[in-house]
């Protein structure tokens, strides 16, 4: 895979499950949710700068060290969700598909549990945890 060109940009990432999945589930995904903003902080948080920048570069097969910089660099401390990023990749996806245009992006946006773990200040912890 090759690098990608600057002037590309996708949507960064997110987690999705259903409403019923939610429901039933709410300790396993606040739990992977954890998890995730734990290796955010890893990520962000200066320890082991580059077994982090290595194992990114692998992740995403990225050849070239200021591209693989550049990618760590669009990584946000508090990853709420965003709306622009989403409906850009909803027109980007409606290219191939226009049924998607009939999903309310707002709808599908929910911050609850990294709105939780930031208030509770657990978001901040692990931050100092991996500095």
């Amino acid at each position: 895979m090759k690098d990608y060109p600057p002037n590309i940009s996708s949507f960064g990432g997110g987690l999705v499950v259903s409403n019923g999945f939610l429901s039933k589930n709410r300790d396993v995904v606040a739990k992977v949710v954890h998890a995730l903003l734990e290796a955010l902080a890893l990520c962000l948080g200066g320890q082991n700068k580059g077994e982090v920048r290595q194992a990114f570069s692998a992740a995403l097969s990225i050849t070239d060290e200021e591209t693989a910089a550049s990618s760590l660099a669009e990584l946000r401390r508090k990853p709420y969700p965003s709306l622009a990023p989403l409906a850009k990749m909803q027109k980007v996806i409606s290219i191939h598909d226009p049924r998607v245009l009939n999903v309310s992006v707002v709808d599908l946006i929910d911050d609850q549990f990294v709105r939780k773990f930031d208030e509770d200040g657990e978001l901040d912890a692990l931050y100092a945890a991996y500095r």
